[in-house]
C-alpha cells in the first residue's frame, strides 16, 4: 500500500520553507511533503520520469495522491541535503530541458484560469493561445501589431520543459548541482521556451542574470524572447 501521513503532523514548525505560499514540510530524515492543488499532484509523474529518462538530479518521488478530507494535493518526496541556488551558479550544470502530462496549459504566462487554454497539438496552436491571452487583456493596435510578430516566429521543436527554471529551484552542494526542483509548471513547449520563462521578471540585478547564468546553462533565443515581451507587457 502506498504510503499516507496524516496531515496533522504539517506545522509551521516543520514547515521547510518559510513562506506561506509554499507549502513544503519535513515530515522525518528521508521525506518532504508538498501541498498541492488536486490536478497537480502530477507534477509527481514529472518527477519520475525526469529521474528515469534523463540525468537530471530530481527527488526520488515516493507518493502522491489527494487527501480526501483537506482535497489538498500531497507528493511525499525525498529530502535532500543542500541549500538554494539564488545569485550564484554552479558553473559544471547544463541541465536539458524537461516534461508533460496532457492536461491544460496553466503557465502563468496565458494569465487564465484553469482549463482556459489549451493543450495544443501544433505550435501554429501554441501560438494563437498566446494571441488569445493577449486579446483577453486589451483590444488596440498594440496587440494586432503583438499579433504579427508571433505569427512570424520560425518553427521550433517542441521539448519537454521545466517551464520555471530559476535560483530558487535549483538545490546546491557545494559546487555541486544535487537537485532541480518544482516541476509543477512542467510540459512539452516550443524549444524556446525554457529560455524564456528562465527571462521572465529576472532579478536585473542578481548574479544570475549579471554574470550570464542563464545563457551559460540554457541556448538563448533572443529573437523569440524579444517578442514575446511585448506579449508580457500586454497581459500583465
Amino acid at each position: 500500500m502506498a504510503r499516507r501521513i496524516d496531515m496533522s503532523v504539517l506545522t509551521d514548525k516543520n514547515r521547510l520553507v518559510k513562506d506561506e505560499l509554499i507549502p513544503v514540510y519535513r515530515v522525518d530524515d528521508r521525506t518532504v511533503a508538498k501541498l498541492t492543488d488536486p490536478h497537480r499532484v502530477a507534477e509527481a509523474e514529472a518527477l519520475r520520469l525526469v529521474r528515469a529518462k534523463t540525468s537530471i538530479p530530481v527527488p526520488e518521488v515516493y507518493a502522491a495522491y489527494t487527501d480526501t478530507k483537506t482535497n489538498r494535493g500531497v507528493i511525499l518526496m525525498e529530502y535532500i541535503e543542500g541549500q538554494v541556488l539564488r545569485d550564484s551558479y554552479a558553473r559544471s550544470t547544463a541541465p536539458s530541458s524537461v516534461l508533460f502530462d496532457g492536461t491544460y496549459c496553466e503557465d502563468p504566462v496565458f494569465c487564465a484560469e484553469l482549463g482556459g487554454f489549451g493543450p495544443y497539438k501544433t505550435e501554429a496552436e501554441f501560438n494563437e493561445g498566446l494571441i488569445r491571452a493577449m486579446n483577453l487583456s486589451q483590444k488596440n493596435t498594440w496587440v494586432d501589431h503583438a499579433t504579427r510578430l508571433v505569427r512570424a516566429l520560425p518553427k521550433h521543436k517542441i521539448v519537454l520543459t521545466h517551464a520555471d527554471f530559476s535560483p530558487r529551484n535549483i538545490l546546491i552542494r557545494g559546487d555541486k548541482v544535487v537537485a532541480i526542483l518544482d516541476w509543477e509548471m512542467a510540459g512539452f513547449y516550443p524549444a524556446y521556451w525554457e529560455y524564456i520563462k528562465a527571462m521572465y521578471h529576472p532579478d536585473w540585478q542578481s548574479g544570475w542574470i549579471k554574470n550570464g547564468a542563464v545563457e551559460k546553462i540554457l541556448r538563448p533565443y533572443h529573437l523569440e524572447h524579444a517578442v514575446l515581451l511585448h506579449m508580457q507587457e500586454i497581459v500583465f
